[in-house]
């Protein structure tokens, strides 16, 4: 989808990330490694080796441009690779929708941005 069509305008955000979800087959919460992508007022897209399942609740954390950590949670959408991807295969893209959008100082704010 476009950047002109998208609720929330994307920038990209290349940060570690800590997604806190619920493995259903062992039935406790655990700590997966994450990479963001981009981030935007209502989500993030991230990459990562783990293995969610669709509508999975999680808690993320990560630290912003300013060295900030914040808080989010949300519910994991798994997200298909673009045809022209070099991401190798035991790399999964996922989309997590915030259950609070940032504001749009706070997005400002974490991206280290100064309105116009």
């Amino acid at each position: 989808m476009s950047q002109d069509l998208r609720q929330h305008p994307r920038f990209p955000f290349r940060r570690q990330l800590t997604i806190l979800a619920k493995e259903p087959k062992l039935g406790k919460t655990i700590g997966y490694d994450a990479t963001g992508v981009n981030l935007s007022r209502g989500g993030i897209l991230l990459e990562s080796r783990a293995d969610f399942e669709t509508d999975t609740l999680c808690t993320l954390t990560f630290k912003d441009l300013q060295d900030q950590i914040n808080t989010r949670t949300g519910a994991i959408r798994r997200v298909e690779k673009p045809d022209n991807s070099n991401l190798p295969d035991a790399i999964r893209l996922y989309g997590i929708e915030f259950d609070e959008p940032f504001s749009e100082e706070q997005l400002n704010s974490m991206m280290a941005m100064s309105e116009v």
